[in-house]
């Protein structure tokens, strides 16, 4: 089964199965363990990381919360079958707090076949692609935790301005969430090394 077919399946209401995405998501993805929090739930990196592998899944592929939820498959059934239960407790935490209440110290997931990170720039031409895909992914697993009043108003590629303004405004954007968005950056940056300068230019609104 490949990803858009399991997708696909989860968005038609199929019953799923959780194994089903452990395999898929072995098959497609390099895993680096990672503790994590959801809710009021720490889990460290050598534990529930099945459940650190489906969460990052559903960022990748920005999943929604019950989508997330079916993701688990007979787990989210037994839950519902024990709404007074204390089994699956990320389960049932992020029923309660969902993306918003969880916070990873550091990426789970690379893909294999596309990697989404760590982020590659090696040329001069796609490093403004780079750029854009970077901040959209971290402005998409960040969001919970950025100050509702900050968005990236513009992001315009090929500007007379030097890279160098382009990383004073995202670490100004990174100092507002959380510490994951700065392994983020690193990234971004050290991708940059491997380019000649490349000219773009970000509009933050404060």
């Amino acid at each position: 089964m490949t990803q858009e077919e399991y997708l696909e399946a989860l968005r038609s209401g199929a019953k799923m199965n959780f194994n089903d995405l452990i395999k898929l998501i072995n098959e497609n993805y390099n895993y680096t363990p990672a503790s994590f929090i959801n809710g009021d739930l720490q889990n460290t990196a050598t534990e529930n990381q099945g459940s650190a592998k489906l969460f990052c899944f559903g960022v990748i592929h920005q999943l929604t919360k019950l989508e997330v939820l079916h993701c688990f498959g007979e787990h989210y059934q037994g839950v519902l079958n024990d709404p007074e239960g204390d089994s699956h407790q990320n389960i049932r935490n992020f029923i309660i707090y969902g993306w918003e209440g969880l916070k990873f110290d550091s990426p789970v997931l690379v893909e294999t076949s596309n990697p989404k990170y760590p982020l590659q720039a090696d040329s001069k031409q796609n490093f403004g692609t780079t750029l854009i895909r970077s901040i959209n992914q971290l402005y998409d697993f960040m969001g919970y935790y950025v100050k509702k009043n900050f968005i990236i108003r513009d992001l315009c590629i090929n500007m007379n301005t030097h890279q160098n303004t382009i990383f004073h405004q995202l670490d100004k954007f990174i100092k507002h969430s959380h510490s994951f968005a700065m392994t983020i950056f690193r990234k971004i940056t050290h991708s940059a090394k491997l380019v000649t300068p490349t000219y773009a230019f970000i509009i933050i609104i404060l």
